[in-house]
């Protein structure tokens, strides 16, 4: 999913949660954080939160001495991590090793279990993603093709994107179709048609002037016990672009 419905999702749950003040851990290595920081401000904002503060970070940083600030100004409701891994991941055990044990929330960056084993007893830390790889997703399709996928290669995918692969063939032979042709403009005319499109990923829409996806519903994970584990799947009520 496109950046502005993932971060979008992100405000909506930290608002759900009650969440009204928040501090944001950009990294700004690429625009996909960057963006990710910056849609999750508007959103969140929209909703009535505040953020109150924004620190820059490049990957691989060390976030000690923000970590310290943090805490100095007294922890927020929430901190929102628009991070990557491997650097993310080191953010997120400096933010609990500096005793900090405000919830955090980040995006599809942050997906897949690799690196919470480096993080001891890791608790209310979220994630929003495609689905979820542990076979608990909301949808039976997701569970069956990460059975699939770890039947044939002998471990479990390592982030919810693995839905992403087959989503994109099932979206070339729907719009080939519809065209009836392999011609880049024809499929690009029958793409801009999608509507709700069913798909691993969930309902798939793209139009003439967005070709991305931006309204699909998004899992959102929970780490417990050293793993991501689903909590529900929710899709934007609203979303906005950087």
């Amino acid at each position: 999913d496109g950046v502005p419905g993932e971060a979008s999702v992100m405000a909506e749950f930290a608002n759900s949660k009650g969440w009204k003040n928040a501090v944001l851990l950009k990294d700004t290595s690429i625009k996909y954080t960057q963006n990710q920081c910056a849609v999750f401000e508007k959103r969140f904002t929209e909703l009535g939160g505040t953020v109150v503060k924004t620190y820059d970070y490049v990957q691989g940083d060390s976030v000690k001495e923000t970590v310290s600030k943090i805490s100095a100004a007294g922890a927020p409701d929430v901190i929102i991590n628009c991070g990557y891994n491997p650097g993310g991941g080191t953010v997120a055990k400096e933010i609990r090793d500096g005793g900090l044990a405000t919830p955090i929330v980040s995006g599809f960056g942050m997906d897949g279990d690799f690196w919470v084993g480096a993080i001891p007893n890791l608790s209310d830390y979220y994630v929003v993603t495609y689905n979820s790889k542990n076979g608990d997703d909301a949808n039976a399709a997701v569970n069956d093709y990460a059975a699939a996928y770890e039947a044939k290669y002998g471990a479990k995918p390592d982030v919810g994107g693995f839905v992403t692969g087959p989503t994109t063939l099932q979206v070339i032979l729907e719009a080939y179709k519809q065209a009836g042709s392999w011609d880049g403009d024809k499929l690009t005319a029958a793409l801009e048609t999608f509507k709700d499109v069913p798909t691993l990923a969930g309902p798939t829409s793209f139009s003439p002037d967005l070709h991305i996806n931006v309204g699909r519903p998004m899992a959102i994970l929970e780490v417990k016990d050293g793993k991501l584990v689903f909590i529900e799947a929710v899709a934007p009520e609203k979303v906005v672009f950087p």
